[in-house]
């Protein structure tokens, strides 16, 4: 979404295919009119008839790999089945294509050494040709400094987390491949609007800031956290966690999951979804996870159901706190719920006081 907006923005006129909706587009595809298409992809399957990873169909000229974790356990056995995978689709970059990767990732840090074409390597590691440094929380956003070839320059971007720091510096990294001028890019950076239910401020009501996002990984659900916390400083932040994905509800991340919610001032552990079908497979123990945080002073709860975790957070959170909602599916549509629900707390308050006053 970011790269798709780059690109608009410096009047390349790319066309694009991504996994969210970009809040700078009315969708989440476009043709285009330019020679750029942008598109996301993974290692998760094709379809139901096509096991194999879906990131084989784009052929792509220009790749860049942010991350290489397990995951999908529903699709792959173990790690180095992906890592497989990987490495298949970095051999298949043209001579004259471009790699950019991740060098704060272990893993995406030893495949690039494979290519068979140019590596831009980016991030925080001391090998990055293009480094980030200094990220510091800014507003809603954040600012920081890249380092390359000697030269320092200054960027700032609008959302939170040094995760999407991480992402604007792959960005920079493709605009200055592509041979954009620096201050252009900064500018194009500066308007992006992220994706909506990732860091969705959903709504504010009697003085609570409803955040949504589609976290269900255990490093996505801990950056999130960290970003948000880093946005809302000196504010409480609840992080409210349904595990619904396959992942998410897999015990394989148990202990994961556990040290993911540290960051957070409350966590509030939703049962675990359970399609049909799935009958007594093992799930995440969320209330193992709950004393876990709480054997670590962080205040923890593994609800029995939607409807309580709807009324615990009705009657205790307070006026400046954040509640941070992440599921990778509907929750019940708790984010508009409880904003209603605290909306009529407000109300009530507010009838209460007047039925006092002489």
């Amino acid at each position: 979404a970011l790269l798709a907006h780059l690109l608009t923005e410096l009047g390349a006129k790319p066309g694009f295919l991504v996994g969210g909706i970009p809040r700078n587009f009315d969708g989440n595809l476009r043709l285009g009119a330019g020679r750029h298409f942008v598109i996301e992809g993974d290692e998760y399957d094709t379809a139901y008839f096509d096991k194999t990873p879906k990131f084989f169909k784009y052929q792509p000229r220009v790749l860049i790999v942010t991350s290489l974790e397990f995951d999908h356990g529903d699709i792959f056995p173990d790690l180095e089945t992906i890592r497989g995978h990987f490495r298949r689709l970095i051999a298949g970059l043209p001579a004259d294509g471009l790699l950019i990767a991740c060098a704060d990732d272990p893993e995406v840090r030893e495949l690039a050494w494979e290519a068979p074409c140019p590596v831009i390597r980016y991030g925080r590691a001391e090998e990055a040709e293009l480094r980030l440094e200094g990220w510091k929380p800014s507003g809603a956003g954040g600012k920081f400094e890249t380092l390359r070839g000697g030269k320092r320059e200054s960027w700032r971007f609008p959302l939170p987390g040094l995760h999407n720091g991480l992402n604007a510096l792959v960005a920079i990294a493709l605009g200055g491949a592509l041979g954009f001028p620096p201050r252009a890019v900064g500018r194009a950076l500066r308007s992006f609007r992220g994706v909506k239910r990732r860091q969705e401020i959903r709504g504010r009501a009697d003085g609570v800031t409803v955040i949504d996002d589609f976290a269900h990984h255990p490093t996505a659900v801990r950056v999130t956290i960290e970003a948000i916390g880093g946005a809302y400083p000196g504010r409480k932040v609840w992080a409210v966690f349904e595990p619904r994905s396959f992942t998410a509800r897999s015990p394989r991340f148990q202990e994961e999951f556990g040290a993911a919610f540290l960051a957070a001032d409350r966590v509030v552990l939703a049962p675990p979804h359970r399609p049909s079908g799935t009958g007594g497979a093992p799930v995440l123990d969320t209330s193992a996870i709950a004393a876990f945080l709480q054997g670590r002073r962080v205040w923890a709860l593994a609800a029995g159901s939607n409807a309580e975790i709807l009324e615990l957070l009705t009657r205790e959170t307070e006026q400046g706190d954040v509640v941070l909602i992440m599921s990778n599916g509907g929750f019940e549509e708790i984010h508009q719920r409880l904003l209603d629900s605290l909306a009529k707390r407000r109300r009530n308050r507010a009838r209460r006081a007047r039925s006092t006053t002489p």
